[in-house]
């Protein structure tokens, strides 16, 4: 569907390329791929291939404070999306030029020439015949995204204008790639006085309490918020409106699942210390994934498997991705007992099913050094009925091949 420019014409975009690029030559769409927050854009046919083209037109307005103040927020969101651009969770930018389309200064044209990307909402279209299917795609790029806050945070920037509109996907290769775009709001992630917070604020719905009513920030968590009122609309799949802050929320109504709405409430909580950050976001989103997607499940528990028998350094951060159920608790267990720590592997143990439990019980007497605790562990597997450590306690030999390749049987691995 066809959509016309509200803020600017195809003439005055091409008389702006001429004058920022005279040396290069440009095919311009007519119509727009999207409009909106005072700024069109354009399908732009370069050197580069295809291009977005994003003009923002400062002009629009009759007042001089609004169009200064409005000049001043493209420069922002030409610097931010300069800044970032070229980093795996950020639109890449090609070029980035200004024009003053008027009789002073706050008459401008700005436009900042970017890769071509797919709308998020665009891209799971072809996902939603599939309720499992779709949510599995859902889950994948929130984790994404929420890693792309992380990285963001790290970079010392407020996004403040997250949703859905504002999420991208990079299709190149087997896997999709979420890209955060739009950075007009975008601030230094420092604490901003009161009127700063309110006057950046974003769209409404999206907006953590904090910025609203202009009380103190906590890192990126508003910017959290905003995910988690924008997963809720994905995994709903419906126009509604999300408000946590305002009233309870039926989730049966809207058809998506305890472990889902447990995780959206955790990002959405009224206070920001309370409110998980974009790491702590990134690891529930990622358990999600896990419980949604069997096969990717066992891949992990198995990648898990290696590092711990291999005493990688990377074992506690895998440990921390895993979901709370049987396979998760006994590699924790193993992890547990490899650092000497035999309560903390023996508390492991109570949560996963008898076979599980006797498989890992069994797994780690094979890697104690201790006599008196490889009995007790031989001892606590037989009484689960589990036949290899019956036999070992029959004076069969143990080995630590024999008992890797027992825990892996009962995992299903």
């Amino acid at each position: 569907m066809k959509k016309k420019a509200l803020y600017t014409t195809p003439e005055e975009v091409r008389a702006l390329l001429r004058s920022c690029w005279p040396e290069e030559t440009f095919a311009l769409d007519n119509d727009v791929i999207a409009s909106g927050g005072q700024a069109d854009v354009y399908r732009l046919h370069s050197k580069n291939g295809l291009e977005a083209l994003k003009i923002i037109n400062s002009g629009i307005y009759s007042d001089q404070n609004i169009r200064l103040d409005r000049k001043r927020r493209a420069e922002q969101e030409v610097f931010y999306t300069t800044k970032h651009s070229g980093k795996p969770f950020s639109v890449l930018v090609y070029g980035t030029g200004t024009m003053q389309n008027g009789p002073d200064e706050s008459f401008s044209l700005r436009a900042i020439r970017m890769e071509l990307l797919t709308p998020l909402e665009t891209y799971l279209d072809s996902f939603r015949h599939d309720r499992a299917q779709y949510i599995r795609q859902v889950l994948f790029l929130m984790e994404q995204a929420a890693d792309a806050l992380e990285q963001l945070r790290q970079c010392a920037t407020l996004h403040k204008d997250i949703k859905e509109n504002n999420l991208m996907v990079r299709q190149c290769g087997s896997e999709p790639k979420l890209v955060l775009s739009d950075y007009g709001l975008a601030r230094p992630d420092r604490i901003m006085n009161s009127a700063d917070i309110i006057s950046a604020s974003g769209t409404d719905q999206y907006t953590a309490p904090e910025l609203l009513y202009g009380r103190k920030i906590i890192e990126n968590r508003s910017d959290v918020f905003a995910l988690g009122v924008a997963f809720f609309h994905l995994v709903y799949g419906g126009n509604v409106r999300f408000d946590p802050v305002a009233y309870a929320v039926d989730w049966k109504k809207y058809n998506i699942s305890s472990g889902i709405s447990k995780v959206i409430l955790k990002m959405t909580q009224r206070a920001p210390a309370k409110r998980c950050s974009s790491a702590q976001a990134v690891a529930e989103l990622h358990r999600l994934r896990l419980k949604a997607d069997p096969e990717l499940h066992r891949r992990e528990i198995r990648s898990t498997l290696q590092a711990i028998t291999t005493n990688a350094t990377q074992t506690p951060s895998l440990l921390a991705r895993l979901p709370d159920d049987s396979a998760a608790c006994l590699l924790r267990a193993s992890a547990a007992l490899h650092k000497g720590n035999t309560a903390l592997a023996r508390q492991e143990l109570t949560h996963g099913t008898n076979q599980h439990s006797a498989a890992a019980a069994y797994y780690l007497a094979g890697l104690t050094t201790s006599p008196h605790t490889q009995h007790r562990l031989l001892q606590f597997a037989a009484a689960q009925g589990f036949k290899p450590a019956q036999a070992t306690l029959r004076h069969c030999p143990i080995s630590r091949d024999c008992c890797l390749n027992a825990l892996k049987a009962a995992l299903d691995l």
